[in-house]
């Protein structure tokens, strides 16, 4: 597949993944400490199998490797798209080396340029689990906007635990200053 200029920054490429991905991506799920976004399945070994799943959704969803120096470093992306109410959901998971308000500011960048300049979104939010104060900062950091709390909504390490949810509209991400 062609690569989509627009979806390079300084630091960082969002590209199509490839089945020779597969392996890298499926060492950084199962191996993955802390989530930006939170991963609400079931904490099964990740196979090719699943990423090719992940991977193959119709467009208008679609989850790009995210590239730093020429080595994968995360995954990130659309899916849940309506367009009937023209709102959709992001995604973002990112290796251990990788995992810095930076990396994760600029992959969230380009995604959102990529869905508003892209898809007819009005919308995008995303789901964190509650106690992921670094995540919850880099969200508020990047205009979006808590709109509440799923209480006790996945079990995990023995016990449930609360996600929050996130959005940021069109007209706030137009209008933030600092992308």
């Amino acid at each position: 597949m062609t690569e989509l200029s627009f979806l390079s920054g300084p630091r960082l490429t969002l590209r199509n993944i490839t089945e020779a991905d597969y392996p890298r991506l499926i060492d950084i799920e199962n191996t993955a400490q802390m989530h930006l976004v939170l991963d609400e399945d079931t904490l099964y070994p990740r196979t090719n199998e699943d990423m090719a799943r992940l991977t193959q959704r119709k467009a208008p969803e679609h989850f790009f490797a995210i590239e730093r120096d020429n080595s994968i470093v995360g995954i990130i992306g659309v899916f849940h798209v309506d367009t009937d109410h023209l709102h959709c959901e992001i995604g973002l998971e990112l290796a251990a080396e990788a995992q810095n308000p930076d990396v994760g500011k600029e992959a969230l960048t380009l995604m959102l340029n990529f869905i508003f300049n892209y898809l007819p979104t009005h919308k995008v939010k995303l789901r964190v689990d509650a106690s992921n104060d670094a995540a919850i900062k880099l969200y508020e950091e990047l205009g979006f906007t808590k709109e509440g709390t799923l209480r006790d909504e996945i079990f995990r390490g023995g016990e449930f635990q609360d996600v929050a949810l996130f959005a940021i509209m069109r007209h706030d991400w137009e209008t933030h200053t600092d992308k």
